[in-house]
């Protein structure tokens, strides 16, 4: 008897069924924050990101500044406004991470997921179900289950 251990098809359910789960979420989660401002100086800070659907709900905070702001996804594109005359508009980037620009195209800012914690579970499902609308997720990684022939 060959005990050769083989991905059996209930791996491949579970990992889709994870993955739906994780696209569901999406956006969600606290970011690492890198820009640099209209005048050319760079920050650094977190961005907590909320989604439900297309709607997304960012906190930003920066040193001793803080901001609030409410937006759509609409596929790759995230247009979030916040209090200033402009919205920050970002790119979800394959790696993802988000890039964007604030004050009509002056400022840059780079969202950096957070890789730490409960999300890295659901990140790798996603990527390994192949679900494009989860962004976050990792470098490669699959789970197999095993079962003995």
């Amino acid at each position: 008897m060959d005990k050769t251990p083989r991905p059996t098809l209930m791996a491949s359910g579970m990992i889709c069924c994870a993955a739906l789960s994780a696209a569901a979420q999406g956006l969600t989660g606290t970011d690492v924050a890198q820009g640099r401002n209209p005048d050319g100086s760079a920050y650094s800070g977190t961005v907590q990101i909320i989604q439900s659907a297309s709607a997304v709900s960012m906190a930003w905070r920066a040193g001793a500044s803080s901001y609030i702001g409410t937006g759509v996804q609409d596929g790759r594109v995230l247009t979030v406004n916040w209090s200033a005359d402009h919205p920050v508009v970002y790119v979800l980037m394959a790696d993802g991470s988000l890039h964007g620009t604030w004050d009509a195209g002056r400022a840059l800012e780079r969202l950096l997921p957070n890789w730490s914690g409960h999300r890295s579970q659901t990140k790798a499902m996603t990527l390994a179900a192949g679900i494009s609308q989860g962004r976050r997720a990792p470098p490669r990684v699959v789970s197999y289950q095993f079962r003995l022939m």
